[in-house]
This record gives C-alpha cells, structure tokens and sequence, in this order.
C-alpha cells in the first residue's frame, strides 16, 4: 500500500510539474515574442514589439518637438511684422498645383528681405495678410514664421499627441508582457526544482527501502 501510494503521488507530481512546465513556457513565448489569438486571428506584440513601438512613439514625439521649435522665434534674434507679397506656384509629378506665400519683410537697419515659405499648400493663400516672423540678424534670410499658440500648431500638435499616445500604449503592452515573461520563468524554474527534489527522494527511496522491503543497493 505504500508503494502503491508513493506511485499515484509521484505520478500526480510528474503530471503537475509537466502542467507547470507547459503553461511557464507558453508565458515565456508570449512574453518574448507575443502568442496570435487563435480565433480572431489577432496579432499581438511581444516585449521586442513593445520596445520597438515605443521607440516609434518617441520618434514621433522628436519629431513634434522639431516641428514646434520650427514655429518659436530664434533665441537670439529679431521678431518683426511681415507680409504676404506674392504667391509661388508648383506642379508635382502628379500634376498637382502647390502654392507657397512669398513674404517681405524690413529688418532693424532698413534692409528689405524678401523670401519663399518651405510648406507647400493646395488653397491659394491671401495676398496681403499680416505676419510675424523672426530672424537672425546675421542672416535675415532665415526669417521662419511664427504661428500658433506658443510654437504649437494643429500638426506638431498632432504629431507629438500620436507619439505619445503610441509610446503609452506600448509602455502598457510591455509592462504586461514583462510580467508575464517573469511569471513564465518563475513557474520554469519552479517546475525543474521540484523535479530535481522529486528525483533525489526517489533515489533516496529506492536505496533505502522501507520496513520490509528490498535493499536494491545489495
């Protein structure tokens, strides 16, 4: 009875330390690489994945800053009144028509500076309208165009929102997949433990019977 008692326990055992080896290696797959659900045929990101977005969030978070630096004055320049003189035209290889505003300008010692905005835009822009732009005054040909509220306008605000919103996602996503990555080589390593305990005790138990039993050392 008692061998036959020490049998069904080793095999329950076995049976809960292979459970516990399976289940800890389909964490740790997921946690690394992410595992596809298999019904909605979803693809889900892995710790390397979350990473990666949320690098890709960060870029985009640079690149909104840029974008917002781009609408501020020079730190060490001159900010003055300006005004749209004229209209560039431009075709692209789709034969679509860009316009950009012509600007002028006169700078603290009467220059006058006239240059071309780098943005491009599909309505014709007003003639005539008022704005404010800030230049270098070793260089007043580097005049930039000072919109929006504080630097920020519609697109770098929208560029730096998307960044950051993707890169908390993912920071979500890789917190969870890193808890799962530790509690897949937790239940591991737990699970080749106990087989090693199991082992020694069977050995212990096969070299040292019970009352009544076999020497097999003998």
């Amino acid at each position: 009875m008692v061998r036959a008692r020490d049998l069904l326990a080793g095999r329950g055992g076995r049976s809960g330390r292979a459970g516990r080896a399976a289940v800890g290696g389909a964490l740790v797959v997921d946690g690394l690489a992410g595992i596809d659900l298999p019904f909605t045929g979803r693809r889900r990101a892995g710790i390397f994945g979350a990473l990666l977005g949320i690098v890709l969030g960060l870029v985009f978070i640079g690149i909104g800053w840029w974008l917002h630096t781009q609408n501020q004055p020079f730190p060490d320049g001159v900010t003055t009144q300006a005004k749209v003189t004229g209209v560039h035209t431009a075709e692209d290889r789709d034969h679509k028509i860009g316009y950009s505003r012509v600007i002028s300008f006169t700078t603290t010692t009467g220059q006058q500076v006239t240059f071309t905005e780098g943005a491009t835009s599909s309505r014709r822009p007003e003639v005539g309208r008022n704005l404010t732009v800030s230049y270098l005054p070793g260089d007043p040909q580097s005049a930039r165009i000072l919109t929006g509220w504080h630097g920020w306008d519609w697109i770098s605000i929208g560029v730096t929102g998307a960044g950051a919103v993707t890169a908390l996602a993912f920071l979500g996503v890789f917190v969870v997949r890193l808890i799962t990555l530790v509690a897949g080589i937790f239940l591991l390593v737990t699970a080749y433990r106990n087989r090693r305990r199991q082992s020694r005790l069977a050995g212990t138990a096969w070299n040292h019977p019970g009352p009544g039993g076999t020497d097999h050392t003998a």
